[in-house]
């Protein structure tokens, strides 16, 4: 009867191999939905810079903003609110239109608590390349229920920012540029905004590498990170 129990139980508790995105999640805002961020630590999301900040420097108060986990087949939605952030110094003061300001368009929130082992969170990955294949996991959409997905080619690719070949829409600023490898997805870029060239489609996207490091740091640095 015992390993009855114990077999049962396996069966039943979900696994984080059949929900490898659910760490890939909506940010709410007292309540609204606005940005996608991921997971890339127990208590750790990156997301977009614009998203928890203005250009002027000032932040939006961590504590009303809920970071909700994608519902996956067999994968209950977690939500938990926010304790800390940080945006990338680089990024306040600057026109929207320059490649610096979309490449420092990163930010860092810690939560109120660590999700448990049933989230896998995200590591990151080496900065994109050119042409390469890679995949936009987002939230898009009130009624979202999981993060959509869909795979881009980086049209350039020069430090500190991704060009994308597809469209983003409202909802998706924050979202993770993933590269799919055997060891599972790692992310390599931000979604940051939009464009297009004629008929080209174009995401722009901060390189997550150095820019998650720093932001780690600042956290650290302040007292609340660890």
């Amino acid at each position: 009867m015992r390993w009855c129990l114990v077999i049962f139980s396996l069966l039943a508790a979900p696994a984080i191999a059949d929900a490898p995105l659910a760490g890939v999640g909506r940010l709410t805002f007292d309540g609204r939905g606005g940005c996608t961020g991921v997971l890339i630590a127990p208590d750790l999301v990156l997301t977009a810079g614009h998203c928890l900040a203005n250009p002027n420097g000032r932040k939006k108060d961590a504590l009303t903003v809920e970071f909700e986990t994608g519902r996956y087949p067999g994968q209950p939605a977690r939500v938990v609110s926010g304790a800390a952030s940080e945006v990338h110094p680089l990024w306040f003061g600057e026109t929207r239109e320059t490649v610096r300001v979309i490449g420092h368009d990163i930010a860092l929130l810690r939560l109120a608590a660590p999700l448990d082992d049933e989230v896998a969170p995200l590591r990151i990955g080496a900065p994109a390349r050119e042409g390469e294949r890679l995949m936009i996991a987002s939230w898009f959409g009130k009624d979202a229920r999981r993060a959509r997905e869909r795979f881009c080619v980086a049209v350039e690719a020069r430090d500190p920012v991704a060009i994308l070949g597809c469209r983003v829409d409202g909802g998706e600023s924050g979202a993770p540029v993933l590269r799919l490898t055997d060891a599972g997805p790692e992310v390599v870029a931000i979604v940051s905004s939009r464009g297009e060239i004629g008929v080209q489609n174009l995401a722009f996207a901060a390189f997550a590498s150095r820019s998650a490091a720093q932001l780690r740091a600042l956290l650290i640095a302040v007292g609340d990170g660890g």
